[in-house]
């Protein structure tokens, strides 16, 4: 059977403790310093990680403003752009205008200068006529025929120019 004394029950339960005391702290205590110091790289990696989020998050924002801030600018520069050129057209097409009026202004006094020489030179013609026909009449020469023919290319002359 089993015999056991109370001396070795009590040496038993001391050598247990000693050996318990003796693990828990060369054994357990590096363990647990060991967890706690994974714990906390492991808070320290998750704390860097939400950082680094924010941060990101933060980025995107001003990123997002600033494509919304070159949009506004864009359609500013555009707007602006477009405006200088309608003013610019309106500049060219108004230039082209005057140059037409001053063209036709100038086209305008020449068939009046025209027209005038023409009329003069035709008055000169006509007096010509005139006086050529007073000549004959006047001599006597002229017959009747004459005088139709002579009638007949005065109002020719006289007629075309006008």
């Amino acid at each position: 059977m089993l015999n056991i004394s109370p001396t070795t029950m009590v040496f038993t339960i001391i050598n247990l403790l000693i050996l318990f005391f003796i693990l828990r702290k060369f054994l357990f205590k590096p363990i647990n310093n060991i967890i706690a110091k994974r714990e906390e790289e492991m808070k320290a990696a998750e704390e860097e990680i939400r950082k680094r989020e924010e941060e990101t998050i933060d980025l995107k924002a001003q990123l997002d403003e600033q494509l919304a801030n070159i949009e506004d600018e864009k359609t500013a520069i555009l707007a602006d752009t477009n405006a200088k050129a309608a003013i610019e057209y309106d500049k060219i097409v108004n230039a082209a205008k005057d140059e037409a009026a001053v063209i036709i202004d100038d086209a305008t006094k020449k068939a009046i200068i025209e027209q005038e020489r023409v009329k003069k030179a035709a008055e000169g013609q006509i007096a010509d006529i005139v006086v050529q026909a007073t000549e004959k009449m006047l001599a006597g020469t002229v017959s009747e025929e004459e005088n139709r023919e002579l009638y007949e290319k005065f109002l020719n002359k006289a007629g075309g120019s006008q």
